[in-house]
């Protein structure tokens, strides 16, 4: 802006030669160029000096945030956000090396995974990791790290039961009769768990240092206790205290896996391949978030929950566009009579399934009935395909097995019955 305004006022002053017996200017005219020279000239100042102004502050803020970065990052590792204060006694004085420890809520760890298998028939290659965090106020050099699950800040003490006795909801104006199931969130992390294990001599650079490792094991050694594990890492890091993740990698694992597809093509018409792994307790899994690889390809983001009371662990390994899965409704089979004082609704659906790949499956295929918890409706199932039926569930469940381009359809029908005055809103 300063140098466009500068421009302009060398043009104005470069064409001063107005006047003179050829310019055919009278007086009048020429007395207007005069004031329109003078009050552009001094608008055009005045606008450059403000500018000036504009500029001079901002570099002194420039030059101002720039030191303090400098200056942070000259004391980075000074800079603390409290002090640690101990009080020793002993009953001789003399020098002495005193180690000490203490616990912080300002870091924490949380598991990740990566998740890589080539086939279906070969095994899944699992790597154990931990996002390392901290806002201790200190930055960690070259540390060697112990991760527990455990949690030094959570309550011990065993719940004690007490009489459960039923009472009815009372409502109030602007309540909705809907109940909504809370589910804790998924990704746990280990606040407080993140110990540091020794100091280590800080001209070491650990990005040019061989150690000597051949694979993660020989640096991780795990420790099972009756109520945590603990990862021992034998290599030094560097975290700062800017709570960002840090990633270190625990263990290699190769699972022994058996492949299965599944669909349920009422919620969505898509085949899901699972990754089924019995005895899952031995490693050591804890729950979180895992990267999944199959084929050489990047498929996607599943989460492992190792927290749960089945004997085999499934893996969501992402989804397969080559079977080809319809669910639509029969119309002709479909329809709605009304008797006396009840409506009565029939629904008539056909499943179809296509393997268009080159090998044999075996699918899991679940689809469901409505169930009634009141006397007035009552459902009746007509045509179960064949399936595996829970009576108390309504899940009906099929174990296909379709040979390579192989089609095959199932029929379902279910028929339900209720006061025709009434309306279902979930049918």
């Amino acid at each position: 802006q300063i140098y466009t305004h500068q421009q302009t006022i060398g043009l104005l002053d470069n064409n001063q030669q107005v006047g003179g017996a050829n310019s055919g200017l009278n007086t009048a005219e020429l007395m207007k160029m005069v004031e329109y020279y003078k009050a552009k000239r001094i608008e055009l100042d005045n606008q450059i000096e403000a500018f000036k102004e504009k500029e001079t502050k901002w570099n002194k803020t420039l030059a101002n945030l720039t030191a303090r970065l400098q200056l942070n990052t000259a004391k980075e590792e000074k800079m603390s956000k409290g002090k640690l204060v101990l009080q020793v006694l002993n009953e001789v004085a003399g020098t002495v090396t005193l180690n000490f420890s203490y616990i912080t809520n300002s870091a924490g760890w949380k598991p990740m995974y990566d998740l890589r298998a080539n086939s279906i028939k070969d095994p899944i290659q699992l790597l154990y990791k931990a996002q390392v965090w901290q806002t201790t106020g200190i930055d960690w050099k070259k540390i060697k790290m112990s991760l527990s699950s455990g949690n030094p800040n959570q309550s011990n003490e065993a719940p004690l039961q007490q009489a459960w006795f039923l009472r009815y909801r009372e409502f109030r104006d602007g309540d909705k009769n809907i109940l909504y199931e809370t589910t804790s969130n998924n990704f746990n992390y280990y606040r407080g768990n993140v110990f540091s294990k020794s100091k280590e001599d800080k001209s070491v650079d650990t990005t040019e240092v061989d150690y000597g490792y051949d694979s993660i094991d020989d640096y991780v050694e795990i420790s099972e206790s009756q109520l945590n594990v603990t990862f021992d890492i034998d290599i030094p890091y560097d975290v700062l205290s800017n709570g960002k993740m840090h990633s270190v990698s625990l263990k290699e694992i190769q699972i022994p896996a058996t492949y299965k597809f599944y669909s349920a093509p009422r919620l969505e018409k898509e085949a899901y391949l699972l990754a089924k792994i019995d005895n899952y307790g031995q490693y050591n899994l804890l729950p979180g978030e895992a990267n999944i690889v199959f084929e050489e390809m990047n498929v996607g983001k599943t989460f492992i929950n190792p927290e749960q009371t089945g004997d085999t662990l499934s893996l969501s390994m992402g989804r397969d566009k080559k079977i080809s899965i319809k669910r639509e409704k029969v119309v002709d089979k479909s329809g709605t009579k009304f008797l006396s004082s009840y409506k009565e609704q029939t629904f008539t659906y056909d499943i179809t399934i296509r393997n268009n790949k080159k090998e044999e499956i075996t699918l899991t295929l679940k689809d469901q009935y409505p169930l009634s918890s009141d006397k007035d409706i009552t459902i009746e199932l007509l045509e179960d395909g064949k399936a595996s039926v829970n009576p108390e569930t309504g899940f009906m469940t099929w174990d296909l097995k379709l040979a390579p381009n192989e089609s095959k359809k199932i029929r379902i029908s279910y028929k339900v019955r209720y006061p025709k005055d009434k309306i279902i809103d979930n049918l």
